[in-house]
């Protein structure tokens, strides 16, 4: 029975018989040496893995294929190219249009736009572009016109959502959009944010929050400070089930902008274990 990987193997010693001495070139026969030196391979082999190599997995292939997930759960992705603004005094999640890198396809940042057609209460109907789908329940919409938000609650058709608010009007337009990281794979995540509130007035509390599946606020910071520009961040670990998702959230006391510039806002999680 094998010694490894409980143990290192210790082969017994083994030697020619006395008056044969190891000729390499002799190719028909087997010395001592051919075999001690496989010994030593081995034996350097199982010194360097150590014993008990693949820990708590159920082989090293399994081990593996961890550490492998490990390093491919990451993403980065941020606020460009347009300015997201925020109505006062309310917790809206955050539109990140900008992926950087998603090591794991774990990014949703999917967008539309258009204009709506029609004037129909808690609706948004769009028979322009007519490329709505089941897969829009859930997302946020944004009154571009109005600067107003609210949830898409029911797929009706292609040109035709329900929504959580009375907010769209005909030839007002609109942004769909999800920003959120979906996880594949459970453990322990590094979540690092920050948050550019443009042009904030004199003491105002512009707010940052990182939600678990819409809800559970993970942290929260926030700064009251002169007027201008303010950046607010925060990092944490958290543990992160299979399917959990992670979004940003906004809150600021007036009215107004989200700053586009990428390293200003943006969302950065990496799976540590």
């Amino acid at each position: 029975m094998a010694t490894y990987p409980g143990g290192i193997y210790s082969p017994r010693t083994k030697e020619n018989k006395s008056g044969v001495v190891y000729d390499a070139a002799k190719k028909t026969t087997l010395f001592a040496e051919d075999i001690t030196k496989d010994d030593d391979e081995i034996v350097a082999i199982e010194t360097e893995l150590g014993t008990n190599p693949k820990g708590d997995y159920a082989d090293v292939k399994t081990l593996l294929t961890y550490l492998t997930d490990v390093k491919k759960s990451k993403a980065y992705f941020n606020r460009a190219t347009t300015e997201q603004v925020l109505t006062a005094a309310t917790w809206l999640v955050i539109w990140l249009n900008h992926t950087e890198y998603d090591i794991n396809d774990e990014v949703n940042n999917t967008e539309k736009s258009g204009a709506a057609t029609a004037t129909t209460a808690l609706h948004l109907i769009d028979t322009t572009a007519d490329n709505f789908t089941a897969e829009d329940v859930g997302r946020r919409v944004w009154n571009t016109t109005d600067n107003t938000y609210a949830t898409v609650t029911v797929f009706n058709s292609s040109s035709d959502l329900t929504l959580s608010a009375d907010i769209m009007a005909n030839l007002e337009t609109y942004v769909i959009y999800f920003s959120r990281f979906t996880v594949k794979q459970a453990g322990y995540y590094l979540i690092t944010a920050g948050l550019k509130f443009r042009n904030a007035a004199d003491g105002e509390n512009c707010q940052l929050n990182i939600s678990v599946n819409g809800s559970t606020k993970l942290a929260t910071n926030q700064r009251a400070g002169a007027a201008g520009d303010i950046q607010v961040s925060t990092s944490f670990i958290k543990y992160l089930a299979v399917n959990d998702y992670v979004e940003m959230k906004g809150n600021r006391a007036i009215a107004g902008n989200i700053d586009d510039v990428i390293y200003g806002t943006f969302l950065s999680i990496h799976r540590l274990s």
